[in-house]
């Protein structure tokens, strides 16, 4: 039946497989949205009607996200994304005056991450960089090795925005708490939120990102889910939003989408269709010459990472696009640049440069993957 609809969807024989950067916003989700912008428009900060009812949107949010990821709503935060969330996240949970303080992270994370990281050092933090094994794992020991009295926090993703990779964070939780219980773990959670089974009781992290434009809600929502005993310094100073923690009057449309997209979730029928067309893609591209793929070991069926020797990735990426084919080479806040997150894993430069990402939604259907397969065979 979802096959059926997306069929009767389909728009200009457009085939998008690009949904790791940014998905189409579900039409039940925007007609909450206009109908937010419309009927409830009123300031969540006034006290009377107008703003008690956007404030009880809000509310209502947090609620539809804390049960996606098995948490109290009251340790959700709404920002304007996954960025956000993880400069939050990273810069507001320490303590930036104190020197000489240990920070581990990846060597595979997304540049909101990386980057934040990078300003860190230059302000005086030793910076411990771990790497995927051969297997594309981040083993918990690894991580434990580079633990040491003066750990303040580990940065590590849920699931790879390019390759799909799904790390396994409880074990590394678990090595991490029985090291030292005072280490702020984060985890970078955008590319797993309503896609796989989130558990944060049971995961036991400190900090978890997520996005709202990565499972059909609007752009500039998302949000950061908190432990009461984690202090968070606000970036964005001002008003009391928030609990005091994100100055500004609060994106409420975008809160009532991001709120209508949790509620419209079925994860596990989601994960099932997805699984049989990552099934079929992976099979086909098996079967070409001068394949390599980057997607190996534990992978989230959402995303796949494929090299085609001989090729650039830009080149095969114009190709499809005059095709009606959207693809990408990588993370799009990395503006076409070489992917670190597979240099990162030890990929080589030749198989990077001609890497492509595909990236699956519950829009896709089993002809999109035979009409790129057909062309992947023609390039």
């Amino acid at each position: 039946m979802q096959e059926k609809n997306n069929k009767l969807n389909k728009l200009n024989n457009e085939i998008y497989l690009d949904n790791a950067a940014t998905t189409k916003v579900d039409k039940i989700v925007a007609d909450e949205v206009y109908k937010t912008m419309t009927d409830f428009f009123g300031n969540p900060s006034s006290r009377y009607s107008k703003g008690i009812e956007a404030y009880n949107i809000i509310s209502g949010a947090k609620k539809s996200v804390s049960k996606i990821l098995n948490c109290n709503h009251e340790n959700i935060l709404f920002t304007s994304g996954g960025t956000e969330s993880n400069n939050l996240a990273i810069l507001g949970s320490l303590n930036l005056r104190v020197k000489n303080k240990n920070i581990i992270t990846s060597t595979v994370e997304h540049p909101s991450v990386s980057e934040n990281i990078k300003k860190l050092e230059s302000l005086g933090f030793e910076i411990n960089y771990v790497a995927p094994n051969k297997y594309g794992e981040i083993d918990p020991n690894d991580i434990l090795k580079k633990i040491n009295n003066n750990t303040v926090l580990v940065s590590v993703m849920h699931v790879n925005n390019e390759t799909g990779n799904i790390y396994n964070i409880k074990e590394i939780s678990k090595a991490i708490r029985h090291k030292n219980k005072n280490i702020i773990f984060h985890c970078d959670g955008v590319q797993a939120f309503g896609k796989l089974e989130v558990d944060l009781e049971d995961l036991d992290v400190d900090l978890y990102t997520f996005s709202g434009h990565k499972i059909h809600a609007p752009k500039g929502v998302g949000g950061l889910y908190f432990k009461k005993n984690i202090k968070l310094r606000p970036l964005i100073i001002g008003g009391h939003q928030e609990n005091n923690l994100r100055a500004g009057t609060e994106n409420v449309p975008g809160i009532a989408g991001l709120k209508k997209a949790c509620d419209l979730l079925n994860i596990n029928k989601n994960l099932e269709y997805i699984n049989n067309l990552y099934k079929l893609l992976v099979t086909e591209i098996s079967k070409l010459n001068n394949i390599h793929i980057n997607s190996i070991g534990n992978i989230s069926p959402f995303v796949f990472n494929f090299s085609i020797l001989g090729q650039k990735s830009e080149v095969i990426l114009n190709k499809l696009q005059e095709k009606n084919i959207f693809i990408s080479n990588g993370s799009a806040c990395s503006k076409g640049s070489k992917s670190k997150a597979l240099a990162g894993m030890g990929i080589l430069d030749k198989y990077i440069d001609s890497s492509i990402r595909v990236s699956l939604s519950k829009y896709n259907t089993t002809q999109d993957i035979l009409e790129f397969i057909n062309n992947i065979k023609l390039i």
